[in-house]
């Protein structure tokens, strides 16, 4: 399964959404590739920092920030069940080039209105390429009025939106070039599932 995790605004966490998306693949299925195409490199640096301090990420790491992602990924990505893909904000060719290729993506989105209102940018090019697209609700604070009216207004808008958002907490905002901890990986983990779950159901639909 290809997931791409993709926004077009930044700022939205793709980076850790990515990271652990991979980390609790490679948990779940024993290897994962991550690839960074963002030319700013921030996963290949996690990953070069974790290994430099002795843990090192699971998944493997590769940078790739191309627009040729098809061709590249054609060589390497068949070894792995699972591979996750982090795309950089704004730079729409790279961001297409791997929606083209996605099996899903994932878009993180904070709970502001300046955030949802640009979703829909992002969730326009998955519909172009006939790809689904999760929103994931990232950096949430639990019982706010923001969390539930962006929650109400993705649902109204009849977007898929993950039942695992991922908090606001210390815990996964220090994991930045170590190797994720139970916080991040439990959430993760839940967000595979879901992801993989959606996904085969979608598939068995289309197939009746």
């Amino acid at each position: 399964m290809l997931i791409v995790v993709a926004a077009l605004k930044g700022g939205v966490g793709k980076t850790t959404v990515a990271v652990g998306l991979a980390e609790a693949a490679a948990n779940e299925h024993g290897s994962a590739l991550l690839v960074d195409a963002d030319p700013q490199a921030s996963a290949m640096r996690w990953s070069d920092t974790a290994s430099e301090e002795g843990s090192g990420l699971r998944a493997v790491t590769v940078s790739l920030p191309t627009r040729d992602l098809r061709r590249r990924l054609s060589g390497i990505g068949s070894s792995y069940p699972v591979v996750v893909v982090d795309t950089p904000p704004g730079q729409l060719p790279i961001v297409s080039a791997a929606v083209d290729i996605a099996d899903v993506v994932v878009v993180p989105s904070q709970t502001s209105w300046s955030d949802l209102d640009r979703l829909d940018n992002t969730l326009d090019l998955a519909r172009d390429a006939r790809v689904p697209a999760l929103v994931v609700l990232n950096r949430v604070r639990a019982g706010t009025r923001s969390w539930d009216e962006a929650t109400a207004s993705l649902e109204e808008a009849r977007v898929w939106l993950a039942k695992t958002a991922l908090p606001q907490r210390e815990a996964i905002a220090a994991t930045y070039g170590r190797r994720p901890g139970s916080a991040l990986i439990s959430l993760a983990g839940e967000l595979v599932a879901e992801i993989e779950a959606g996904v085969n159901s979608r598939r068995k639909r289309r197939r009746s």
